[in-house]
């Protein structure tokens, strides 16, 4: 989820080249939500802020709820998000291929140990 259009192709580019398929880019939180209550996927990708007030942090919720794994995506302070979502990895922009390969392989491999307890 990513409000800027070229940051998300961008990070979709990226994420191809990490060796990702099916990566689905949505922009609106609504739209974003419904995908989180209905969707099937194996991560999510958020940014934090989409502008107009509105942020990410319910979708995130409402991923967490299904146990589908969450990596934040931020150019602003972290440090805002460590209490009450300190369950998710956060990213900080501009992004940087071996900084979300890490963030990515961590909350991957935290849910496969989840779903192996």
């Amino acid at each position: 989820m990513e409000d800027e259009v070229l940051i998300a192709l961008d990070t979709q580019d990226m994420l191809a080249d990490m060796g990702f398929e099916d990566v689905t880019y949505v922009a609106r939180r609504d739209k974003a939500l419904q995908q989180a209550e209905e969707g099937e996927f194996g991560l999510a990708l958020l940014d934090v802020n989409l502008g107009h007030g509105e942020t990410s942090l319910e979708v995130a919720q409402t991923l967490r709820s299904r146990g589908i794994p969450v990596v934040f995506l931020t150019g602003y302070n972290s440090v805002e998000l460590l209490d009450e979502f300190d369950w998710a990895r956060i990213v900080e922009k501009p992004l940087a291929p071996p900084r979300l390969t890490e963030a990515i392989d961590a909350t991957l491999g935290a849910a496969q140990e989840r779903a192996q307890a």
